[in-house]
């Protein structure tokens, strides 16, 4: 049997571009390539003319619109009558970003049809729908969700209006009908994949009709690695007072990490908001930001801004716990890297953060996103001992360990292609008794 990946080019960052890199990875550790394929490694940043992104058509496209967290809406934004309009803005920059992807997964798609691929594992909704359309005798369609919302809602709300709730995003008309779109697909594929019950709990919390797919979904739970990270509970003092000097941290006290985008279901907003209201008689301590850049963010004594890192080991070992304050939770990789790490985990109790919870993460939970919550978390965080940090941080290393390895990635797929393929030798046998 012969499975196909359809997907964007291969490449270390999130989305289906970074799960199918770290699938890719997992099954070159296995020498399981046989029979299974993959997308094709994206160009270096040296060489590559464009980014190798999910949403690198969106991005283009919403160029005059994307905003990062903090500064004021910018005067050339749609206005809202033309996001809320029928057939509008929002139905352009979706239907782009469609074309893009499509455009990226297409030289896998071409590959597997002309393998005559027994499955093609698609990646994103637009792929789906396109294999569905051209699907040969016999071949079955599986589509593995990638976000913890449809597509529409994530990109109008995070690159759109971010100040605004995604309950009222949810009343557009565009946004409405191409989540129907996307649900339609979702319906149609033969097996619809995501990591586990707690994320799709997020896409039912969205649109309540989701539900109706529950009984036809596959639960695989992702993997990942920062192959040979040194970002170690264990590390040497000295090692990360050098790491602390070298990424501009705090020598004597302790330090969160935010990892991670400013878009707004990550929740770095309220994170913003909860270190304005810490006050200087509670435990000494602050967070770095990762990621958005630091002209977006406005640095204080408890906040950090970093900017883009590419050396996410390093910054990892230097910190001595990550924060996660999603809105919204499929199955984080910047988590499972966290665990990896050996690092205590801050996590809002929602979607697949609560998986992690379950797997054993050693974590301090947040009940909601108010500020006073997120502070007395953080103080929390900021008062432990050395020993209980230490308690907490191994807790991950070991839930890491026991269940989202490279190697347990990759078993739980095997697992996967297996059934399918006693499933299809059964059909096999089923047509020949009856002739």
């Amino acid at each position: 049997m012969k499975v196909a990946h359809v997907g964007p080019p291969l490449a270390r960052q999130g989305g289906p571009a970074g799960y199918l890199f770290q699938l890719c990875q997992a099954a070159a550790i296995a020498g399981a390539l046989d029979g299974v394929t993959f997308p094709e490694a994206a160009p270096s940043r040296a060489t590559a003319t464009r980014p190798a992104s999910r949403w690198s058509g969106a991005r283009q496209v919403l160029s005059k619109v994307k905003r990062a967290v903090g500064p004021a809406p910018r005067f050339d934004r749609p206005s809202d009558k033309s996001l809320r309009a029928d057939h509008g803005h929002v139905e352009t920059i979706v239907a782009a970003s469609n074309n893009t992807i499509v455009a990226e997964a297409q030289s896998s798609f071409d590959r597997a049809q002309a393998e005559r691929a027994d499955v093609l594992f698609c990646h994103d909704a637009a792929v789906a729908e396109r294999a569905l359309d051209s699907r040969q005798p016999g071949q079955s369609i599986w589509l593995m969700v990638h976000t913890p919302m449809p597509a529409a809602l994530y990109m109008t709300w995070n690159w759109g209006v971010p100040e605004k709730d995604w309950r009222e995003i949810m009343t557009f008309q565009d946004v409405r009908r191409w989540t129907a779109w996307e649900l339609a697909v979702w319906s149609s594929v033969d097996r619809l994949i995501i990591p586990c019950r707690e994320a799709f709990g997020e896409l039912v919390r969205i649109d309540p009709s989701v539900a109706r797919l529950e009984r036809n979904l596959t639960y695989v739970l992702s993997g990942a690695s920062l192959i040979g990270t040194e970002a170690r509970a264990t590390i040497s003092d000295s090692r990360r007072q050098e790491l602390r000097r070298r990424f501009s941290l705090p020598l004597d006290e302790p330090v969160g990490l935010f990892l991670g985008s400013g878009q707004a279901y990550r929740g770095l907003d309220a994170l913003v908001r909860a270190t304005r209201t810490l006050k200087s008689s509670q435990p000494g301590g602050g967070v770095a930001v990762a990621g958005p850049a630091k002209s977006s963010i406005q640095a204080s004594r408890r906040l950090i801004p970093l900017g883009p890192i590419a050396d996410v080991r390093g910054l990892l070992a230097a910190v001595d716990f990550v924060v996660n304050v999603n809105r919204f939770s499929l199955f984080d990789l910047s988590t499972i890297e966290a665990l990896e790490a050996g690092k205590p985990l801050l996590m809002h109790a929602v979607g697949g953060n609560n998986t992690f919870r379950s797997l054993g993460a050693g974590c301090l939970m947040l009940s909601d996103l108010e500020p006073t919550t997120i502070a007395d978390g953080l103080s929390r965080m900021f008062a432990m001992t050395s020993e209980q940090q230490a308690m907490l941080g191994a807790a991950s290393r070991r839930c890491y360990e026991q269940h989202l390895t490279l190697e347990a990635l990759w078993s739980r797929h095997a697992a996967l292609y297996e059934c399918q393929r006693n499933l299809q030798s059964a059909i096999c046998n089923l047509q020949f008794a009856h002739e």
